[in-house]
């Protein structure tokens, strides 16, 4: 951050943090000076929220450089899915032995 423009960014550092724009160095000045709570992301903040549906894969549209992902839920389950709803059409489902 410049001299010139460090009141502007620290001025409105709240407002960065929570929109996920701040880049790695903004953030670790923001933090420094305003001491902003870790909404933040990167290694030089308190914490990271991490949302689950987001980690595991679930909404493959959101892709912030941020997340890493531990799953690709957003695949799998829609083919469980089909399949369950295949299996319930050719009465499969339940079977003799899910039922009692």
């Amino acid at each position: 951050v410049h001299a010139a423009g460090e009141d502007h960014v620290t001025g409105e550092g709240d407002g960065l943090g929570n929109a996920g724009v701040a880049e790695r160095p903004v953030t670790t000045h923001i933090r420094r000076r305003r001491r902003v709570p870790g909404d933040l992301a990167g290694a030089d903040v308190d914490g990271q929220v991490l949302v689950l549906h987001d980690m595991l894969g679930m909404n493959t549209e959101f892709n912030p450089s941020f997340l890493r992902r531990y799953a690709q839920l957003g695949e799998v389950i829609p083919a469980a899915i089909r399949q369950y709803v295949a299996d319930v059409r050719a009465q499969d489902f339940p079977n003799d032995q899910e039922q009692y």
